[in-house]
C-alpha cells in the first residue's frame, strides 16, 4: 500500500514537472514568435521608408534637378554657336539670354535618413543578405562616390568660374515699375565673346555639367534599379508597400534632404 503511494506521488510529481517544461516551452515559443514578428515589422516598416524615400530621391531628380541641367545645356550649346562666330557679337540682349540658361544653378540630394536609422538599429535585422549588401553598396559606396564627384568637379572648376565672374560682368541697377531698384549683370567688354577669361569661363561651366550629367545620370540609374529590386522583394515577402507619386511627396519632400551640394 506504501509502495503504492509513493509510485502515485512520484507519478503525479513528474507529471506536474513536464506540465511545467511544457508551459516553459510554449511561453518561450510563443516569446520567439512575437520576436519574430517585431523583428519582421521593423524589417518591412525600415524597407518601405527607403523605398518611398528613394521614390522622393526620383522625383526630386527628374523634375526638380534635370529641368535645370537641361536648361544649362541649353545654355551651353546657346554660347557654343555664339563662339563659332565671335566676332559677330549679337549685343547683350541676345547674349544674357543664352547666359542666364548657361549660369543655371541646382542642387544635387540623397535623403540618407531612413537607411542611417535602420543602420543604427543595425543592418543585421534585415533577414536578407542580398538586400542588405544591396542598400550598403547603394548609400555607403555609390551614392557617395558619385557626390564627391560632383563635389571635387565644383572645387575644381569654382575659382575659375568665380573669377571671370567678377572680371567680365558688371551689376547695373534699373528702377522697377513698382519703384523699387534691382540689379542685373552685363558685360563688361564690348564683346565679351572674344575675351580669353570667357573662353576659360565657357569650359569650366561645360565640365561642370558634363560632370553633374553623368553623375545624376548615374544615380538616377541606380535608384531606379534599387526601387525595381525592392518591389520584387517586398512582393516575394508579401509586404505592402505604398508607391508615392510626386504629388504626395509635394514641394517639401521634393526639397528636404539630408545630404546636399549645390552647383555653385
Amino acid at each position: 500500500m506504501q509502495k503504492n503511494k509513493v509510485t502515485t506521488y512520484l507519478l503525479f510529481a513528474f507529471g506536474e514537472i513536464i506540465l511545467v517544461m511544457i508551459g516553459i516551452l510554449l511561453a518561450l515559443e510563443v516569446n520567439n514568435w512575437n520576436e519574430q514578428q517585431q523583428k519582421r515589422e521593423f524589417e518591412s516598416r525600415s524597407l518601405v521608408e527607403i523605398y518611398n524615400s528613394l521614390k522622393s530621391d526620383s522625383a526630386r531628380i527628374s523634375q526638380w534637378i534635370m529641368p535645370r541641367l537641361n536648361n544649362k545645356k541649353k545654355g551651353i550649346n546657346a554660347i557654343g554657336q555664339l563662339l563659332e562666330d565671335r566676332m559677330n557679337y549679337p549685343g547683350d540682349s541676345v547674349f544674357m539670354q543664352a547666359y542666364y540658361l548657361f549660369d543655371e544653378r541646382m542642387q544635387v540630394s540623397i535623403n540618407y535618413g531612413p537607411f542611417e536609422a535602420l543602420k543604427g538599429n543595425g543592418l543585421d535585422k534585415i533577414s536578407s543578405p542580398e538586400v542588405r549588401y544591396w542598400l550598403i553598396d547603394l548609400y555607403e559606396s555609390l551614392f557617395p562616390r558619385q557626390i564627391d564627384f560632383i563635389k571635387l568637379n565644383i572645387e575644381a572648376t569654382e575659382p575659375v568660374i568665380q573669377d571671370a565672374q567678377r572680371a567680365l560682368f558688371r551689376p547695373v541697377a534699373f528702377k522697377g515699375e513698382s519703384g523699387n531698384y534691382d540689379t542685373y549683370t552685363l558685360p563688361k567688354s564690348k564683346n565679351i565673346l572674344t575675351e580669353e577669361l570667357f573662353i576659360e569661363l565657357f569650359r569650366a561651366e561645360q565640365r561642370r555639367a558634363e560632370e553633374l550629367d553623368r553623375r545624376t545620370r548615374t544615380m538616377m540609374e541606380a535608384i531606379q534599379k534599387s526601387l525595381a529590386f525592392l518591389r520584387g522583394y517586398f512582393q516575394e515577402q508579401g509586404i505592402e508597400f505604398e508607391i508615392k507619386t510626386v504629388k504626395e511627396v509635394g514641394i517639401r519632400g521634393l526639397l528636404q534632404d539630408s545630404t546636399s551640394l549645390t552647383n555653385r
